[in-house]
């Protein structure tokens, strides 16, 4: 499987859950509305498929890297950690794998520290990522619990 298909396998899921609503934050129901309703319109097929993706990628995680062809696993946790303490995020564990021909690693971190909303951790996440060939997505672990209930 190659970048591209990696990325397309997971388009749906990115796109429904960039659907939130994070000005309502501190509210789980009406953070998640607009995806409910959202999903409500999608046919089953696609909504198991958004479903089994979340339970697959996402469970009890705060931070995934996905999809990229390993050359350095080591450079990848190393720049994310360093990524993380520059905003006060300490990392509380790291799971690595390999999928293919793809390294895939799930990170779960303790914000409280964190000065940063999520929305602008998001940004800046993904931007570092880009810069250097990543897909970096941050989510917060009560929305995937509360994800649960859709």
């Amino acid at each position: 499987m190659n970048t591209a298909s990696v990325v397309e396998k997971y388009l749906f899921f990115w796109n429904t859950m960039e659907q939130c609503d994070w000005s309502k934050e501190g509210d789980d129901d009406l953070v998640l509305r607009p995806v409910a309703e959202y999903l409500a319109g999608q046919d089953d097929q696609q909504i198991f498929r958004f479903d089994d993706q979340m339970s697959e990628l996402l469970y009890q995680l705060a931070l995934l890297i996905a999809g990229f062809p390993i050359e350095d696993p080591t450079a990848y946790a190393d720049l994310v950690c360093a990524l993380l303490a520059g905003e006060d995020i300490n990392v509380l564990n790291i799971s690595q794998s390999v999928l293919q021909e793809y390294f895939v690693m799930v990170m779960l971190v303790d914000l409280s520290g964190c000065q940063t909303s999520i929305v602008e951790l998001s940004g800046r996440l993904d931007q570092a990522g880009q810069e250097r060939g990543l897909s970096i997505r941050i989510q917060r672990e009560d929305i995937f619990n509360a994800m649960h209930r859709i």
